[in-house]
Formats: C-alpha cells, sequence, structure tokens
C-alpha cells in the first residue's frame, strides 16, 4: 500500500505514470481528501483549488481504472468479506 500520494514535485503526467506502475508491486494507493469536489476547487479560483481539481480527477480516473481491470489475487478464504 502506498501512502500520501499527491503530485507535489512532479507533473500529473509523471504522477499518472507512478500509479500506473505501481499496480505491478502495490495493492493500492491513499491521498488525502480535501472535503470538497473538483468542481468546488475550480470554483474556488485559486491555484491550491485548481491543482487539488486536477490531482482529485486523475487520481479517481486511476482508481475506475484499476477497478475495471481483472483481478488477479483472491482473498484467503478465512478472510471476512466486504460489504
Amino acid at each position: 500500500m502506498i501512502e500520501e500520494t499527491f503530485p507535489l514535485r512532479c507533473s500529473l503526467d509523471e504522477m499518472r505514470s507512478f500509479l500506473r506502475a505501481a499496480r505491478r508491486n502495490a495493492a493500492g494507493c491513499l491521498s488525502f481528501y480535501w472535503g470538497h469536489t473538483p468542481a468546488e476547487g475550480r470554483r474556488s479560483g485559486t491555484l491550491q483549488g485548481g491543482v487539488e481539481a486536477d490531482w482529485l480527477e486523475l487520481f479517481c480516473a486511476e482508481g475506475r481504472a484499476v477497478q475495471a481491470l481483472p483481478s488477479t489475487t483472491t482473498a484467503p478464504e478465512s478472510s471476512t468479506p466486504m460489504p
């Protein structure tokens, strides 16, 4: 699991490449959520709001892409099913 991902010192394209490459070795990625949608960030009119909006859109798009992939692992039989 990769924690606290955010493109602080790289471009969104570099971050996208990192997220895609990480799929081979990590069970997933976590990021911070600021409590507002990309649209709300954009409406703020601030640089911070725009950067956060771009990041949330990229992170969500990559998450949907991962969910669409066929599963290559199976959960242990003793695990509790997720709701």
